[in-house]
């Protein structure tokens, strides 16, 4: 138990102190944390009942039940302790703060307080709770003024290192999240385009093999001159609307290449397949491992591929916009073609 080898450090250096008085600042120690397994915001009082109540049993005598209850009460931070035993409580107490494995400690203390509160604090609450503890916490003996503040301060800095580490972390994880979901949502939007775009170029073609193979053959009668116009112009709509599908899903390929001072300059994507697939593996590899030893350059490229990815995707439900307007406009500049032709000629 660390705060009672704390207090058996501290005691080898008082040499005047009476065996009544050790024994009673032992049996404080040991006391002192009892009651917080049932409470922690009301565990220093549960603590001096459970000492009273074993104490009364042992057969202690009012005044060293009264004492060592004063001993118990040091234990607790906000209290400053005044006479010298009370210090020798206090310093023991909290010498977990300068121990070597305060990490192991402090995580261990934290599903201590976790399971009687059945609760869980985030990350940020508990070294919260912990930095405020330290802040506030003075040594009062000799020895731990000497040989446990400085070690208190070097535990300190590691818990803020930790949480800086733990911060950057969960900020890196929103980071990614965000490139994750959003480039999803672009392929996905882009998958839907070409979707729609390969729709309409299967609805135009079969439209066109209808009128080339029901319609065309019975234009050279007489009685189906009325055709003739309307054919022609919903014939062109439709050509129209199929090489607009076309354009909207056809892919376009940039020159596959880039430099060593594109590289160095962070100024080419190499997780695009356009920019690279003329490069020699040799290079694409030694680009690949700067980029990946550099944080700052993969989380630009990520930005350019959502960037160039949302541009290529307006373009393609522009085209597609238009597209449906004229598929929408043949049909409807056709169908009253043909009525104002059939009423003209019959």
């Amino acid at each position: 138990m660390i705060t009672a080898d704390a207090l058996d450090t501290l005691l080898k250096e008082e040499k005047a102190m009476n065996k009544e008085t050790l024994r009673n600042l032992q049996v404080a120690i040991w006391f002192c944390a009892t009651g917080y397994y049932k409470d922690l915001a009301y565990g220093g009082v549960t603590s001096l009942n459970f000492a009273e109540k074993y104490l009364k049993q042992e057969g202690y005598s009012e005044e060293e039940i009264l004492l060592i209850q004063q001993y118990i009460k040091a234990a607790n931070s906000k209290v400053v302790p005044k006479t010298k035993e009370e210090m020798l409580v206090q310093d023991a107490v909290y010498a977990f703060l300068a121990d070597k494995n305060f990490n192991e400690q402090q995580t261990l203390w934290r599903a201590e307080n976790d399971a009687i509160k059945e609760s869980e604090l985030t990350n940020k609450e508990w070294f919260t709770y912990l930095k405020g503890i330290i802040d506030s916490k003075l040594f009062y003996t000799s020895y731990a003024i000497k040989n446990w503040a400085y070690k208190v301060q070097g535990n300190y800095l590691k818990l803020i290192s930790k949480e800086t580490k733990q911060q950057q972390k969960q900020v890196e994880k929103g980071r990614d999240t965000v490139f994750r979901i959003t480039l999803r949502n672009h392929i996905s939007l882009s998958d839907n385009a070409d979707r729609k775009a390969h729709i309409l170029l299967s609805v135009n073609a079969i439209i066109i093999s209808i009128i080339f193979s029901r319609i065309f053959p019975k234009l050279d009668n007489p009685s189906n001159t009325f055709l003739i116009v309307p054919t022609l112009v919903f014939v062109i709509f439709t050509v129209i609307s199929i090489i607009l599908s076309v354009i909207a899903t056809r892919p376009r390929i940039t020159k596959g290449k880039f430099s060593y001072e594109d590289i160095t300059h962070k100024k080419t994507n190499i997780l695009f397949f356009g920019n690279f697939h003329r490069v020699r593996l040799e290079e694409y590899e030694r680009a690949m491992d700067m980029l990946l030893s550099n944080n700052e350059y993969i989380y630009n490229s990520l930005t350019k591929d959502l960037y160039y990815l949302g541009k290529v995707v307006a373009k393609k439900y522009k085209i597609l916009q238009y597209t449906y307007a004229v598929f929408m406009a043949g049909i409807v500049v056709s169908t009253i073609l043909y009525i104002v032709f059939f009423n003209i000629y019959n």
